[in-house]
This record gives structure tokens, C-alpha cells and sequence, in this order.
């Protein structure tokens, strides 16, 4: 996991086990009050989340959760981005992998082999997004 905050503990998803930077009975709090420090707008530096506020709002509102507050919108923002960037990063390594397969068996799966050029696929993003438990399908009009 990518994270500017390096004492933040870090759970990992179900088939990795669980990783933490801090020693056993190490106090956490003031490390937890600067997290919410520097997602608070008001407080000190503005930081920038690739999410906006506006559509994390939206999309809590869609599953029925109402926030009033700044900080934990940001909160799930960033663990969007975080579970975001898990999944692109995942892409592109299924990508890398297919890129390394023989030329032959490339040609035989349907990918393009004449441009050599690391393009990450749909079906890279697919693979990748099905090791965290979700189904990416592709639209009806292109299965005709």
C-alpha cells in the first residue's frame, strides 16, 4: 500500500496477512490526531485527495449514509484511493505478466503483439479486479 502517512496502521485485505509500523503497546493516539489534523480543511495544510469531497458525498449518499463531517469524508476518500490504487497497481502487473508471455500465445489469447508498448487492458483491470472480489463486465453492445 502507497501512503504519505508512515505511521498509519495499514490492514491489509483477507488473503495477506495484517502489517502494522508500530511496537506492541505503542500509544497510537497522537499519530491517529494528526491523520484527522491533516484531513481537516480548516486546520493547517490543505490536502489534495484524488477523490473530491463532492463525490464521496455522492456516493455515500447513493448507499444511504449521511456525513456532516469534513474529516471522515476524507477518511473514506482516501481509503477509496487506497483501495483504487491497490486495484491499478495490481493492473499492472497482470499487464507486465501478459506482456512477458510468448508471442505466440499472445496471438492465440487475441492481444495485439505488432505494438510493443505497455498498455494496461480491460481485461488486465478485470483480472486484477476480481483478486478483490469484484466482476467487471464488458458492455452489451461490444459482446455482439
Amino acid at each position: 500500500m502507497h501512503t504519505s502517512y508512515t505511521n498509519v496502521i495499514m490492514v491489509e485485505y483477507a488473503n495477506q496477512p495484517t502489517t502494522s509500523t508500530y511496537a506492541a503497546g505503542e500509544d497510537k493516539t497522537a499519530d491517529v490526531i494528526e491523520l484527522l489534523q491533516n484531513l481537516d480543511p480548516v486546520g493547517g495544510q490543505e490536502t489534495t485527495l484524488l477523490i473530491p469531497d463532492e463525490l464521496t458525498r455522492h456516493v455515500l449518499a447513493k448507499a444511504g449514509v449521511t456525513c456532516e463531517d469534513v474529516r471522515t469524508l476524507r477518511l473514506f476518500s482516501l481509503a477509496g484511493q487506497m483501495f483504487l490504487n491497490d486495484i491499478v497497481d495490481e493492473a499492472c502487473v497482470v499487464q507486465q505478466n501478459r506482456m512477458q508471455a510468448p508471442l505466440k500465445f499472445q496471438q492465440n489469447e487475441g492481444y495485439p503483439t505488432k505494438d510493443r508498448r505497455p498498455v494496461v487492458l480491460t481485461e488486465d483491470v478485470a483480472v486484477a479486479a476480481r483478486e478483490y472480489g469484484m466482476k467487471v463486465y464488458r458492455p452489451q453492445f461490444l459482446n455482439q
